[in-house]
């Protein structure tokens, strides 16, 4: 069912206001928007949606409680990966996956190409592990970068693997333990954090395997989540100019951090906090959650500040989801019109979802 572009704008309007954020102009010069967005549930019951390829047609995840690694596909359904868990992820161009999976007693990261085999990717030379031996968390195009978090003995940093020089650690800053989370599609920028001597989890940027903090002085940004396809674009959670260290912000090497807030009220609690976990290619649209014992999947752009997700689609007419709460948006695609996550169902259950169709923001 589609509403008119005037309803949509002055329902998401009053959503903001309910919401504290701050509304501009460039709300009003959204262009029209011809296909109808769609909410569907996707994946077995019980999982989490943790990636999503570029264009929005493959998701991956793992059940709440591991060790069931599954794909789906527009158009064709979920597909079961075998034994494997963990931090499930897709590369971009949809053709490889990384996850952890079983190797001679212990976890190890390892990449999935098709059926339900998964090629160890090993670890340290020499590690035991600990007992995991590494842990995957992203992939690059093409399936030849992988990152995560490597075990030597029991230490911990972020690690870089090419089938050429196999495993690599990428080191700390300040000889405490880091990890990788998210890579360009390219290979040459990676995301993640770094521990500082008091055990601060500090954003961090490997810039062609050289690290920086994202911000060294000033704004504190904690782990960063996602970077864009092209790696000029960051986001992440634990921000703040203070001590509440509780928001999620936006970063890029120009213009520095952008604190992108959190929700307040029923449900969030005096700790309640925001991460972003997701960003389009042009690094304009961010998603993630933000609460406290009750969370709710957000979506930000600077014209619009946080909203709701739910109450964005509601204000779109998107159906669907009645008596859902929607906890995380997890993912989504290289142009915005595409964001995956999970929520509970009216049953209680949790379960993996598909917005689709989504109408372009306005430029800001």
């Amino acid at each position: 069912m589609r509403t008119t572009r005037l309803i949509a704008l002055c329902l998401a309007f009053v959503t903001m206001l309910s919401l504290g954020v701050e509304a501009t102009a460039g709300a009003a010069a959204a262009a029209p928007h011809a296909k109808r967005t769609t909410f569907t549930p996707i994946g077995p019951m019980d999982s989490n949606v943790l990636s999503m390829s570029s264009d929005g047609t493959i998701a991956v995840g793992d059940f709440i409680f591991g060790g069931g690694a599954f794909r789906w596909e527009a158009g064709k359904g979920t597909t079961m990966l075998g034994d494997a868990g963990g931090q499930i992820s897709v590369s971009r161009d949809g053709t490889a996956i990384v996850g952890d999976a079983p190797h001679h007693g212990h976890l190890t990261a390892a990449i999935w190409r098709g059926g339900t085999t998964w090629k160890s990717l090993g670890g340290y030379a020499g590690s035991q592990g600990c007992p995991d031996i590494s842990n995957a968390y992203a992939v690059s195009n093409g399936g030849k970068t992988v990152v995560g978090l490597g075990w030597d003995g029991c230490k911990a940093s972020a690690f870089r693997w090419t089938k050429g020089t196999g495993m690599v650690s990428l080191g700390s800053l300040d000889g405490q333990a880091s990890r990788a989370n998210d890579i360009s599609a390219d290979g040459s920028v990676i995301v993640g954090w770094d521990d500082s001597p008091v055990g601060e989890r500090r954003g961090a940027i490997w810039v062609n395997g050289t690290e920086r903090l994202l911000s060294p002085s000033g704004t504190f940004v904690g782990s960063a989540e996602a970077v864009s396809a092209n790696g000029r674009v960051v986001v992440g959670g634990e921000a703040s100019r203070g001590l509440e260290r509780r928001q999620a912000y936006r970063w890029t090497a120009n213009k520095g951090v952008t604190l992108l807030g959190r929700f307040r009220g029923t449900g969030t609690g005096p700790f309640g906090i925001a991460s972003a976990l997701g960003v389009t290619d042009n690094g304009r649209v961010i998603v993630g959650f933000s609460g406290g014992r009750l969370r709710s999947a957000f979506i930000w752009t600077r014209a619009t500040g946080m909203l709701k997700l739910e109450d964005y689609l509601r204000s779109l007419g998107v159906t669907g989801f009645k008596g859902w709460r929607l906890d995380t948006a997890t993912a989504i695609s290289g142009d915005g019109t595409t964001i995956a996550g999970w929520g509970y169902r009216p049953d209680g259950h949790v379960q993996s979802w598909i917005v689709r169709n989504l109408p372009p923001f306005p430029r800001a």
